[in-house]
């Protein structure tokens, strides 16, 4: 599994304190000549960080900058009263930038106040800067504690062998295709049984092809006829007409029938088992009105398009159906090997009145979190990307504005991001070797005003359910239905 490693990471909500005015007795040129913006590790008062000498830095005034001098305490009130854990000393140079911290060894959540003054370039000083402050992060993992990764605990989907497919369907052009046991291999889904139906090979016909990825790193896949079968002289008109197909899969066996007449039967084993979709050398040429599968082994799948409905991940839903393909023929129109995005979700109580409470939350994929209903942080992407068998980076969040005395309860949704993809891509990502479903590991610390503290941490005891995005991709944007969210689970 996964494991966190420590970053620098931006706290979301509440400042972490309040600015302190510029001490009493500096004149107005003084004040003039004083440093502004001060940042740690290029951010204001930042929270998680994870540097063992945070870089400090700041914009020095008009009049230029000649030397600077930085001081370090434990609080804004020992700044000010000079009580430091360090002191730089003046130091000789121009740069406000990347000025390291060189004090005592910095501990896990520790935080620091500190402040700069500079000489300007005639070598007057100037007034001490508004106090800003910086705080470390998790830097051991031990400090994750019980911290357990959690999600939705199911493998990923394999698709179907043994099935029953049955699709209905109008015909508005020349043929369409049905992929059955579609995988995704390669860059597209690679290897698949492809059943044409339609004026093929200048006949109403049916044509079973065999899809193959040859391997490299070529987008192109080999296709392998196996049979082409006359329809029989009932389906001579096609086009136009509703019509019911259904594809029986059986161990190597395929049966195809049209209406209830069995059009083929043949012997196949290059394709075990996948997804299935559909494919159109034409806009607009075909609709599906309706899809079922059965299985004898697993769930099936079953969809009308109802409401503007569609599961697939191409393809124009309407009151009739999804029209096939839409604009974008030659384009694979899957059913994705991919469960819906999982919910998260956990209640608890707080006692008391909160000094401070911190949120340290690491994820493989995003994390979209929430706290009482509000929005945590910056969003779920501020984590980036990563190698995830090497490492995993979190955020840190101050959530102390969020959360109140009594009950609480705290939500995430998590998506697959670079983490967990499935859909075939230029860059072989669904084959990364840390591919899995997306997971989320969280440590919440409270600290309330009477200094007593309360942790709460992932682990089995959080609920969880399937969510509203349906699908979610990097390369293939999101299939999202927001009457699928279970009523007030983020509250």
């Amino acid at each position: 599994m996964v494991k966190a490693t420590r970053r620098d990471a931006l706290g979301g909500g509440a400042a972490l304190a309040g600015w302190l005015a510029v001490g009493g007795g500096a004149s107005a040129l003084e004040t003039a000549r004083a440093p502004v913006d001060p940042r740690a590790e290029y951010a204001p008062s930042p929270i998680g960080l994870d540097e063992p000498r945070p870089r400090l830095m700041w914009r020095p005034p008009a009049v230029g900058q000649s030397a600077y001098q930085v001081q370090v305490a434990g609080s804004e009130a020992e700044l000010v009263a000079g009580r430091t854990v360090w002191d730089s000393g003046k130091v000789a140079s121009a740069d406000a930038v990347e000025a390291a911290y060189a004090g005592p060894p910095l501990a896990s959540r520790q935080r620091r106040a500190w402040r700069v003054r500079l000489w300007d370039a005639a070598g007057r000083a100037g007034a001490w800067g508004a106090p800003a402050a910086f705080e470390m992060g998790l830097l051991d993992p031990a400090d994750w504690g019980e911290a357990a990764w959690i999600g939705r605990n199911l493998a990923p989907p394999r698709g179907w062998a043994d099935q029953v497919l049955t699709i209905d369907f109008t015909l508005r052009g020349r043929f369409f295709d049905v992929l059955l046991r579609a995988r995704p291999e390669g860059k597209t889904y690679g290897e698949a049984y492809v059943l044409r139906i339609g004026e093929v090979e200048g006949a109403p016909s049916l044509m079973v092809q065999v899809r193959q990825y040859p391997g490299g790193t070529s987008p192109q896949v080999k296709l392998r006829k196996l049979k082409t079968t006359p329809l029989p002289a009932a389906f001579a008109t096609l086009a136009g007409q509703r019509r019911r197909l259904v594809i029986t899969a059986r161990g190597a066996t395929l049966s195809v029938s049209l209406d209830g007449v069995v059009i083929d039967t043949l012997d196949d084993t290059t394709q075990a088992e996948g997804t299935f979709g559909f494919l159109a050398p034409e806009a607009g040429a075909a609709t599906i009105h309706a899809v079922s599968l059965t299985a004898p082994d697993r769930p099936g799948f079953e969809t009308r398009f109802e409401g503007g409905d569609n599961p697939f991940t191409g393809g124009d839903p309407g009151p009739d159906g999804l029209t096939i393909a839409a604009g974008v023929p030659g384009k694979d129109i899957m059913l994705p090997l991919a469960h819906p995005a999982p919910l998260l979700r956990r209640g608890f109580e707080v006692e008391g009145p909160v000094a401070r409470a911190r949120l340290y939350v690491a994820a493989g994929g995003w994390a979209d979190l929430s706290l009482n209903g509000q929005a945590i942080g910056a969003g779920p992407l501020a984590t980036g990307w990563t190698a995830y068998d090497k490492r995993v980076l979190y955020t840190a969040h101050d959530v102390t504005a969020l959360i109140g005395e009594g009950r609480n309860v705290l939500a995430a949704e998590l998506g697959r991001g670079w983490y967990g993809v499935t859909e075939p891509n230029e860059w072989y990502f669904h084959k990364a070797p840390w591919t899995a479903e997306p997971a989320m590991r969280a440590r919440l610390e409270i600290v309330r005003a009477d200094g007593s503290t309360q942790v709460l941490v992932t682990d089995p005891s959080w609920r969880s359910a399937d969510g509203p995005t349906l699908f979610d991709s990097i390369y293939a944007g999101e299939r999202h239905d927001a009457r699928r969210l279970p009523r007030g689970w983020r509250e």
